[in-house]
C-alpha cells in the first residue's frame, strides 16, 4: 500500500514515510488518504526533497558514495563522475517522482499544514556507516543541505480548488 491508517473507523490518522519514492504513486496515496480520513485527521509525511539537491551537497554526496565504493561497502550503482552521479539521482533513481513542492501544494489541498520541518535526509543511502546524527551535525555546520522533510496536517473541512484558496 505505501502508507499506514488509523484501522479503527472513523480513520483520524495517516502516516507515509519515505513519500517521494520509485515505484511509489504519492499523488494517488494522498488523494485515498483523503477521501478515507475524516475532517480533523491528521497526516503526518517524511520524505526527501530529491530535486532540492544542490552542487555542493551532490559534491559532498558524490564523495561519500565513492569513498563506501572503494571499501566495499556500496552497491552497483555507484556512479564514477559526479555528472554521472546526477544523472543518475535526477533521471533514473527519481525520474518519474514528483518534486516535493508539488506533493506539499497538493496536500496543502486537502490538509492545514501544521508542521513543516526540514533535517537529513541522505543518511539511508549512505548505510551502513552514515547516521542522522551525523548528517544532522553536517546540516547545521551548512556542510550541506538538509533535503529531508517532515509535514504534519489537518484534513480541512473541504477541499480547496486547484487554483488557490476560494476568495475572501
Amino acid at each position: 500500500m505505501g502508507y499506514d491508517l488509523a484501522t479503527t473507523p472513523p480513520i483520524q490518522a495517516a502516516v507515509i514515510e519515505d513519500a517521494l519514492r520509485a515505484d511509489f504513486d504519492i499523488m494517488d496515496a494522498l488523494a485515498q488518504i483523503t477521501r478515507l480520513v475524516e475532517r480533523g485527521a491528521v497526516l503526518i509525511m517524511s520524505g526527501i526533497a530529491w530535486d532540492l539537491l544542490d552542487s555542493t551537497t551532490a559534491d559532498w554526496f558524490f564523495l561519500q558514495r565513492r569513498a563506501l565504493a572503494a571499501a566495499g561497502r556500496a552497491g552497483p550503482e555507484v556512479q564514477r563522475t559526479l555528472d554521472g552521479f546526477t544523472y543518475w539521482w535526477k533521471n533514473e533513481l527519481f525520474g518519474d517522482v514528483p518534486a516535493h513542492h508539488e506533493l506539499r501544494w497538493e496536500a496543502h489541498l486537502s490538509f492545514e499544514e501544521r508542521v513543516f520541518e526540514w533535517g537529513p535526509g541522505l543518511f539511508p543511502f549512505l548505510a551502513p556507516v552514515a547516521s542522522e546524527s551525523a548528517e544532522r551535525a553536517l546540516v547545521e555546520r551548512g556542510v550541506v543541505k538538509p533535503l529531508g522533510f517532515r509535514y504534519v496536517g489537518l484534513k480541512r473541512s473541504h477541499v480547496l480548488p486547484p487554483n488557490g484558496p476560494p476568495a475572501p
